[in-house]
């Protein structure tokens, strides 16, 4: 529940009119009868392949921003931790906090989970940018 009150909140700060709706796969059709009336019969199909066995990896920290240039926003690579193997608990390599900038969008490659932190004074530009950034990093990156 607090996962998806935060994914909402941060999907309305996005939002420049209207509101955002986050609805889950495991909630009942009846409670977005809106949403599910634009889509027709059939089967939600399975996920494809599934996870990939990771048995270690190296933490790396991307910045997202907007130079103002108008081209495509990239992920800039800033910083990279040393490789860590299977773990439990906290991580033990990690990355200076003092990287992160209030002014932008950053991607954090953390191996078993991507994170996208988004500064309090970064651009409506860069919080769109980030998340298509990270859903194309996943989708690229397979797990």
């Amino acid at each position: 529940p607090d996962e998806k009150s935060k994914a909402n909140a941060a999907a309305e700060d996005m939002c420049a009119e209207g509101t955002v709706t986050i609805i889950a796969s495991s909630d009942a059709e009846g409670d977005h009868a809106e949403f599910w009336a634009f889509l027709g019969d059939g089967e939600i199909q399975a996920a494809e392949g599934g996870d990939k066995e990771v048995d270690g990896f190296t933490p790396v920290l991307f910045k997202i921003k907007d130079y103002g240039t108008g081209e495509n926003i990239s992920p800039e690579k800033i910083a990279e931790a040393q490789p860590i193997k299977k773990r439990w608990g906290p991580p033990v390599s990690k990355l200076a906090r003092s990287l992160l900038d209030d002014d932008d969008v950053f991607l954090l490659d953390a191996g078993w989970e991507i994170f996208l932190w988004m500064g309090k004074n970064c651009d409506k530009s860069e919080k769109l940018a980030g998340m298509a950034i990270a859903e194309n990093y996943m989708k690229s990156n397979a797990r």
